[in-house]
């Protein structure tokens, strides 16, 4: 994200609360390029990160591997329900999962989950 985007702002797209001389809305922006298919995979942490059930989950399985029969008893929550937070952990990159015979395994992608982890203490 290195390259720039040069934006010159015309005069009639500036905002109306501008006044002529208050403004810098005829300067030229130098803007870092962004790469849509990022802010895309983004959002999409960011959506899944936003329910407190989702957050449960993870918090489970910050602890390591679960199947889902273990997160129902957890969550107390229907399968179908269960199903569906970890179907969009998994589209956001979040959580992976193996087969295991006829158990399916959840756990964190440490990849992407470290990256944006919710339960991080910052200073």
């Amino acid at each position: 994200m290195s390259e720039q985007v040069d934006v010159a702002r015309p005069a009639r797209e500036k905002a109306e609360s501008c006044r002529p001389g208050d403004c810098p809305g005829e300067r030229p922006l130098s803007l870092p390029r962004v790469d849509d298919a990022i802010v895309r995979s983004i959002a999409r942490v960011h959506k899944a990160l936003s329910d407190e059930t989702r957050l449960r989950i993870l918090m489970y399985l910050t602890t390591g591997e679960l199947c889902v029969c273990e997160l129902l008893g957890a969550l107390e929550m229907p399968q179908s329900t269960v199903s569906h937070h970890l179907m969009l952990l998994q589209n956001a990159d979040l959580i992976t999962s193996r087969k295991q015979g006829r158990w399916v395994l959840y756990s964190i992608n440490h990849e992407v989950f470290d990256r944006c982890n919710p339960f991080c203490e910052k200073e």
